[in-house]
């Protein structure tokens, strides 16, 4: 009995001490999963990469001495093996470069790839390298060591494009390969000057990273960058503008109640309104005329904001003979054609202006 009351009493003077001693202990977390290899993936960050500079040589992990010469903002055709014109609501951005192979053998060049980013984070991927000698040829740049192309660009010039959205102006480009002697780099960025900024792109624009603007009468006047266009190009008469696979000039438009279309003359108070304009194959193919020749192409708009369409079944007529062209003439590249679209106007109209282009392309206004 006197053992049994003092183990109680041991007891009762111990449980203190462990309840302390339990409040003390620090709890275990619960044990986390593995994670993933997608997981990894997303959270290594922005890959490792220096401030590339236009005009500045740089040796890349490829072998390749590298060089962005230039670049600016079109609206013509970038006539490489797959092509690649800008839609009316877009355009390009073409990157003028030179290489040189700097290795000790002969060197075949696939060439890397680059990226573009607007201010808006979006992000756009480069198309394939042209040379402009070999223009639409598949081509195969095998060269030898010390070999380069592109060293002369006004005469031969080596260039990537890429499509973008008329409205984007792009802040950052993106070389995704790496300087040779630069321990783990694995791409070159190049940020833009007048665009990019350091809180949104990491850096401020480089000054020397200039993006040459758009022909300034295809500038929206709001842009002091010159990289948006307007949504409608203004030109002149006798001018030849792209679009599309083409080069389009309007030579002339005259009026006329004594010239006739398909043996017929005006109906009564009214007149022809003459559009002749000559088409250039602007592209890298044999080509026809279908995406021009058609009533929905070229409209024409008078001081009141009447619009007309080309009369049906004329809107290709041949330049000096009442006949239609006939339906399979094929341009060769560089090869051009004159025609004419025909309009019944009133005699008393005052025109004011023309706008015209390819269907799915740029389209432009003339000023009557």
């Amino acid at each position: 009995m006197k053992f049994t009351l003092g183990l109680i009493a041991l007891l009762s003077m111990a449980l203190p001490a462990i309840s302390m001693a339990q409040k003390k202990a620090p709890a275990k977390s619960p044990a986390k999963p593995p994670v993933k290899n997608q997981d990894i993936s997303r959270a290594q960050g922005q890959l490792q990469g220096g401030d590339g500079v236009f005009g500045s040589i740089y040796t890349l992990n490829s072998g390749w001495n590298f060089t962005i010469l230039r670049a600016r903002y079109t609206v013509e055709p970038h006539l490489s093996y797959d092509g690649m014109f800008p839609e009316p609501d877009s355009k390009l951005l073409v990157l003028s470069l030179a290489i040189k192979n700097s290795d000790a053998s002969d060197k075949f060049f696939g060439g890397p790839e680059f990226q573009a980013f607007d201010e808006d984070g979006h992000e756009y991927r480069s198309g394939d390298y042209r040379l402009a000698s070999t223009g639409a040829k598949e081509n195969s740049f095998n060269l030898k060591p010390g070999q380069g192309i592109g060293q002369m660009p006004d005469k031969d010039e080596f260039a990537i494009a890429f499509n973008i959205p008329a409205k984007s102006r792009i802040s950052k480009i993106i070389l995704k390969d790496g300087r040779k002697f630069v321990k783990n780099e694995e791409v070159v960025r190049y940020f833009i000057a007048d665009v990019a900024t350091k809180d949104r792109d990491g850096q401020p624009g480089n000054p020397k990273n200039t993006i040459a603007p758009l022909p300034a009468s295809l500038r929206d006047p709001s842009d002091k960058v010159g990289a948006i266009p307007l949504a409608v190009g203004p030109t002149k008469l006798g001018t030849f503008v792209p679009s599309g696979y083409y080069a389009v000039s309007i030579d002339s438009v005259a009026l006329s109640a004594t010239e006739k279309v398909k043996d017929q003359t005006p109906a009564d108070g009214k007149q022809y309104a003459i559009v002749t304009m000559t088409v250039k194959n602007n592209w890298t193919k044999e080509m026809g005329l279908f995406d021009l020749l058609s009533e929905e192409t070229t409209v024409l708009k008078d001081a009141d904001g009447e619009k007309y369409k080309v009369i049906e079944g004329t809107a290709k007529r041949k330049a000096k003979r009442d006949e239609d062209i006939p339906d399979d003439l094929r341009l060769q590249p560089g090869e051009s054609y004159t025609y004419r679209h025909f309009y019944e106007v009133p005699k008393d109209v005052k025109l004011k202006s023309i706008t015209f282009g390819q269907g799915n392309s740029r389209k432009y206004s003339i000023d009557l």
